[in-house]
């Protein structure tokens, strides 16, 4: 059984949804490159 998260990005407080990634400490990059939580 598989969780499902929803995760919401407000697009108008960051200069776009990469920015928010990065200043959000939540996220990590994992081994592909790609964001994780």
């Amino acid at each position: 059984m598989s969780e499902r998260y929803t995760v919401t990005v407000d697009r108008d407080a960051c200069d776009g949804v990469f920015a928010c990634l990065v200043r959000d400490p939540r996220f990590v990059e994992d081994d592909e490159g790609l964001a994780g939580i």
